[in-house]
């Protein structure tokens, strides 16, 4: 068992990567290939961290295991938020900013919620018994939930606008909806 400190500090480094992604790959990535396919590639990052918690053993390492899976938790957020919140705004009036900026937010949070008790349902329900070893088997099941959740959002995102999408890439480096995102993200 880890004291909180400790389990705080193991945190750490998916915090790091959801900033350094965000911070200083997302601005560059959304001028080169534009928000729908920094959406794509940051939902199957996500997807992919949350996979690999699927094969953590039950005497296993929290660096090992779960750190690899945190780390590409946090790039895939900091690729896809910065993504969401650029879509959020596309084509919102200037003085229509701040409202679109709270339903965006309202629905990544109310995502997250139903999301997470989702999650702890799938566990709690297919949980093994009493035991580490069934209670594990129980979030492994919920991690496998999350990653074919997060790849069948990609891949819906895929066939329902494409990689591209319909927007113009010049639009999001000449500071368009990109001035909006740098804003958000880099107080500027």
């Amino acid at each position: 068992m880890h004291a909180p400190f400790l389990s705080g500090l193991a945190v750490v480094p998916a915090s790091a990567s959801v900033f350094v992604a965000a911070n200083f790959f997302a601005g560059k990535l959304l001028a080169r290939i534009g928000p729908r396919a920094l959406l794509i590639i940051g939902l199957v990052f996500i997807g992919a961290g949350a996979g690999l918690w699927v094969w953590t053993p039950v005497d296993g390492n929290c660096w090992a295991h779960l750190l690899p899976g945190l780390v590409l938790n946090g790039i895939g957020q900091g690729l896809a938020f910065p993504a969401m919140i650029i879509s959020s705004l596309s084509g919102v009036d200037q003085p229509q900013h701040g409202v679109a900026g709270a339903v965006n937010v309202t629905a990544q949070q109310i995502g997250s919620s139903v999301g997470v008790a989702g999650l702890v349902v799938i566990a709690t329900a297919t949980a093994g018994g009493g035991d580490a070893t069934g209670r594990l088997a129980g979030y492994h099941t919920a991690y496998l939930t999350a990653a074919i959740a997060c790849f069948f959002g990609a891949l819906v995102a895929i066939s329902r606008f494409g990689v591209g999408g319909g927007e113009s890439r010049s639009r999001w480096s000449r500071g368009g909806c990109y001035g909006a995102g740098q804003w958000v993200f880099l107080g500027g």
